[in-house]
């Protein structure tokens, strides 16, 4: 779906501006930042290497996608505690909350709220399930519950075939997760565990876990088991797995799952993941290249249907005498299959050029350039519009510009006040914040923090229309999201903003 010289629909509710007796209010959007990590639990480098790189992103909470205990076998209760400080408390203690009374060397330096959210492994039941009861305090029966972060509604799951309440999409704990999500109001479902269903690993699918997550209303699913990392996209549902915590890493089978967008098992890493309530990036991160580590991939999350095709430039020339060039630019696409041109003589209906089709690249953030040459060209007026399809079918159409073959482009349509999708957007140190005015007037752009603080004015004054690029350099600023916002004349207008350090 194409939305022409406009911000989408997920910037504009970033921020809400009111006006009550002439005093401006500002209300920030939900948004939280959080890092998931799994099988890394045993004592060697690179479990502390991973936990290093994992905490320099100051992250909000922690996830844990199963394998936090390799120690086999662990002591029972009381005496446990050394096996599991070893395995986990000693990279991840001051996230944990430890129960009243616990015997762990680091209980009196965690926290003092849930900040660690672990799901169960193969191992950890083989390390005994009565020291995972004694050593975290989890919400629910602490095997599978659910919590609320930000925009964000997490579903932890255990699917080791041990489930009192079983594993499979009958099951008891099915059940509840079917009901909960159904409940569920938050934008933003996710359903973490262990075993993935999907994988591109020589053990292969776990068929018995490939529960219907998306209509029963969740939104992505995180595993771990297999120690590498792998993206897969079932239609426009990605399964994560993110299994490189510190374990001896595994290879990939000869044959790669359907849907398999990224694999990589060359080194050790997390997944840092901003959310807020239109729009969430995932980013794995491999620790090699130092501190800072190595991005592996990128992922974009946005609600269903939410994010159109932005167009921000549709235009037309003369070339060669008498043929009509058209140059158009996309900020973003989602599930874009392309276009096709179609034009009209003085004002007539639109007919479809043959063999005009361009291929669109799919869901992408970055930006994108096409072009299509009209050949041999009659004299006079001629209007063009493009006709995008998704690959659901769905078609829409760009407003039509005017092209006289003599004298070239004649009238575009007129674009309304705008500010496009900043470039680079996840970015380090700088992004370019770019708007389009349609007339003169004053012009306020601020950036905010998630807070609703104001901690940069962009713009301040008058300006002439036309089309602005303001640089923000994020040098001096914490990584995480921020807003810029805005307003001109009576027009308010928002977009995140994602800093990445």
């Amino acid at each position: 779906m194409i939305e022409q010289n406009r911000v989408a629909g997920r910037l504009s509710g970033c921020f809400m501006l009111l006006v009550l007796g002439g005093t401006s209010w500002l209300s920030a959007q939900t948004s939280v930042r959080f890092a998931i990590v799994g099988d890394y639990g045993n004592t060697v480098p690179n479990s502390g290497n991973v936990a290093t790189l994992l905490k320099s992103w100051n992250p909000d909470f922690i996830i844990t996608t199963g394998d936090n205990n390799y120690t086999n076998p662990t002591p029972a209760p009381p005496n446990h505690y050394a096996a599991w400080d070893g395995a986990v408390g000693q990279y991840y203690h001051d996230f944990i909350k430890y129960p009243a009374g616990s015997g762990s060397a680091w209980a009196a330096s965690g926290s003092s709220s849930i900040q660690f959210y672990p799901t169960l492994g193969n191992h950890d039941w083989d390390a005994g399930i009565n020291g995972w009861y004694s050593y975290f305090e989890l919400p629910g029966n602490e095997r599978y519950y659910d919590f609320v972060r930000g925009p964000v509604h997490f579903f932890a799951i255990d699917s080791d075939g041990r489930e009192p309440d079983g594993n499979t999409g009958n099951s008891t704990q099915a059940q509840w997760l079917q009901t909960s999500l159904g409940a569920s109001s938050a934008p933003w479902n996710f359903v973490f565990f262990h075993h993935p269903p999907f994988t591109s690993a020589t053990r292969g699918n776990n068929s018995a876990l490939q529960w219907p997550f998306m209509s029963w209303g969740g939104h992505a699913v995180l595993n771990g088991h297999e120690h590498h990392y792998e993206r897969i996209m079932k239609g426009s549902f990605p399964y994560l797995v993110v299994g490189t915590g510190g374990r001896s890493l595994s290879g990939f089978a000869a044959t790669t799952e359907p849907g398999s967008a990224v694999r990589y098992n060359a080194n050790y890493g997390a997944m840092l993941v901003d959310a807020v309530e239109d729009s969430i990036v995932f980013r794995f991160y491999s620790i090699a290249g130092g501190a800072g580590g190595t991005l592996i991939d990128r992922y974009v999350l946005y609600p269903s249907g939410s994010v159109p095709v932005q167009i921000a430039s549709f235009t037309g020339q003369i070339t060669g005498g008498n043929n009509v060039r058209l140059d158009w630019t996309t900020l973003t696409e989602t599930n874009n299959l392309g276009f096709r041109v179609q034009k009209s003589a003085g004002g007539g209906p639109y007919a479809e050029i043959l063999n005009s089709f361009v291929a669109g690249h799919g869901t992408t953030i970055d930006p994108h350039t096409y072009t299509f040459t009209d050949s041999a060209v009659a004299a006079g007026d001629w209007s063009y519009r493009l006709r995008q399809s998704d690959l659901d079918g769905t078609d829409s159409f760009t407003e039509g510009i005017t092209v006289d073959v003599a004298t070239g482009v004649r009238a575009e349509p007129a674009r309304a006040i705008a500010m496009f999708q900043s470039y680079p957007n996840p970015f380090n140190p700088w992004t370019d914040i770019r708007y389009d005015l349609r007339a003169s007037g004053p012009v306020l752009l601020v950036v905010y923090d998630p807070l609703g603080r104001e901690i940069a004015t962009l713009v301040n004054g008058m300006q002439p229309a036309g089309a602005r690029t303001i640089r923000w350099d994020g040098t001096a600023y914490a990584g995480g999201i921020y807003y810029c916002v805005l307003m001109a004349g009576t027009h308010v207008q928002t977009q995140a903003l994602v800093l990445i350090k």
